[in-house]
């Protein structure tokens, strides 16, 4: 008898991952940007205009984005050449992005803000390094709260 054998699948922290919950459809967990201290990101766009947006939730795949609509102008498939984020505790991470969606922000969002959905490109092993130690403190940060 192995360890695995003693272990109950459905108390195992990952045992959900493979199933069609919509909570759990995710490929990486996300973890939710501080809600006391947000977190602001830097888009520099191809016209080279920079814009700032606040950080809803990261993972080691991408990020989700509020932004103000009047200010910063996004569309799907659209890529984004330079994002600049400082993860707390972690240090700087800059990339490029994907804009896969964009929608309207939710009820708990100030009115007319707009959410964005990008994912990573270019991220460097380094500051891949910094988003995967960012999340896993994130994660065991929740699990204490369990």
């Amino acid at each position: 008898m192995t360890i695995t054998d003693r272990i109950d699948p459905r108390e195992h922290p990952l045992s959900d991952l493979d199933t069609e919950t919509p909570a759990q459809r995710r490929e990486a967990f996300r973890a939710p940007a501080p809600v006391a201290r947000p977190l602001v990101a830097t888009l520099t766009l191809a016209d080279h205009t920079r814009h700032t947006a606040q950080l809803l939730d990261i993972s080691v795949l991408g990020v989700s984005l509020l932004i103000d609509p009047d200010q910063t102008s996004l569309s799907s498939a659209m890529v984004v050449p330079r994002f600049e984020v400082d993860l707390p505790g972690i240090g700087p991470v800059e990339c490029s992005l994907d804009v896969r969606h964009v929608m309207p922000g939710q009820a708990r969002h100030p009115p007319g803000t707009q959410r964005a959905g990008a994912a990573f490109l270019h991220l460097s092993p380094a500051d891949a390094m910094k988003v995967t130690r960012y999340v896993h403190a994130a994660e065991r940060a929740h699990a204490r709260r369990l």
